[in-house]
């Protein structure tokens, strides 16, 4: 049945992605700088950080429309994901990207639903389908081609074997969410405040060996380009007016703030800075209180780490919100473990809450945008703390 489901968004998507591209309604445009990284490896150019070399090979294949240039800063080893696709026609190679993704967030979804102890396996058919209907899977990362369930399924994977006690293959994978790696800037200080030395030893042996993959895919002159890209990017997203998207394509704390109040980057960075500074005791007790192994409690000290890794960050888009599912699942396994009435009042209004709001764009306020999306991860990572450090506290987070 979750097969069928799958199966059944997959060609609706597919249908209506050959019809809005065939009468030229949208250009997505990220995917077909995807798909230029592809092709550039496939004809064997690899300047993929040249900016000249990349907007001559971009306009040679898309030719632009007026707007700003397109900009590739994903790590060299994810550049490889792009080449099967890129042998394809451009068309043909997006919708078949698409249903990748699907296949990956769906495998990634029931690897976690399956490996829970107390979530019912006669569910997951429908909870798959809800989460496929989530806007930052359905709307934000599949129809527009995005990247971002390479991430989700690395991630998930980690998951799964770090609740098997594979630790140092836990590591190796989580290594792979390199290629996005704002979104490990708070899950790597977890593991040492928990003293996961094992998972991080995985995880320096998977990046010795991801950097040794960019160097030969690259060369030193390649990675010090896309390091140098990395530094714009940055710079732009934190500390200037610039925009490389939409405003209302943000979630993050950084970006909140600058859409709500209009200040510049260093102001809003301050901010992110205050308010982490005020969380930095409840997570790092967290983190240090977990129980050696996969416990309950542990479970919920992920969950709340991973939304408030999209929170407590400098550039975090919707799509890379799908993360955030994995932490949802997380949470419902450890409540409905505690007990049936664990997951009645507040935890399914948030769900509720989460999935709606997902869909609403930034409030227009007086002198600035207030995005609702923002607010209700911060009141989910707010209550899974709490879950953690409560069951952590009353000893409740045994397996």
């Amino acid at each position: 049945v979750a097969l069928l489901s799958v199966g059944i968004i997959a060609v609706a998507i597919g249908q209506r992605e050959i019809a809005s591209l065939g009468s030229g309604e949208r250009r997505p445009e990220e995917f077909m700088a995807f798909y230029t990284v592809g092709r550039m490896l496939n004809e064997s150019s690899y300047r993929l950080y040249d900016s000249t070399e990349f907007l001559t090979q971009y306009d040679r294949l898309f030719p632009r429309e007026a707007g700003g240039a397109p900009l590739y800063a994903h790590a060299p080893f994810e550049a490889l994901a792009f080449r099967p696709f890129a042998y394809l026609p451009f068309k043909a190679a997006l919708v078949a990207w698409q249903v990748t993704s699907i296949a990956l967030v769906s495998v990634g979804f029931a690897l976690i639903w399956r490996s829970g102890t107390a979530l019912p396996g006669r569910s997951l058919p429908l909870a798959l389908v809800l989460a496929l209907s989530f806007q930052p899977i359905s709307v934000a990362l599949i129809f527009t081609g995005q990247v971002s369930a390479l991430v989700f399924f690395w991630l998930a994977l980690a998951l799964w074997l770090d609740g098997r006690g594979r630790q140092y293959g836990a590591g190796a994978v989580l290594s792979l969410c390199l290629a996005k790696p704002t979104l490990l800037i708070l899950l790597l200080p977890m593991l040492a405040v928990g003293r996961r030395w094992r998972t991080l030893v995985g995880f320096l042996a998977g990046t010795l060996v991801l950097a040794g993959v960019s160097l030969l895919l690259m060369g030193w002159q390649g990675n010090v380009d896309y390091v140098l890209t990395l530094l714009r990017f940055g710079r732009v997203t934190t500390a200037s007016d610039e925009a490389f998207s939409p405003p209302s394509l943000y979630v993050d704390l950084n970006s909140f703030t600058r859409m709500l109040t209009g200040w510049p980057g260093s102001a809003s960075l301050l901010t992110v800075a205050v308010i982490g500074v005020m969380l930095a005791p409840a997570l790092v007790g967290a983190w240090r209180r977990a129980p050696d192994g996969w416990t309950r409690g542990w479970a919920l000290v992920w969950a709340s780490t991973i939304t408030w890794t999209t929170l407590l960050n400098i550039y975090v888009p919707r799509y890379d919100t799908v993360i955030v599912v994995l932490g949802v699942l997380l949470m419902v396994d450890a409540l409905l473990a505690a007990g049936p009435r664990g997951l009645h009042g507040l935890p399914q209004a948030l769900f509720a809450l989460l999935y709606v709001v997902a869909w609403i764009e930034p409030v227009p306020l007086r002198g600035g945008l207030l995005q609702p999306y923002t607010v209700i991860l911060a009141a989910l990572g707010v209550h899974q703390l709490w879950l953690a450090r409560t069951a952590l506290r009353t000893g409740s987070a045994s397996p």
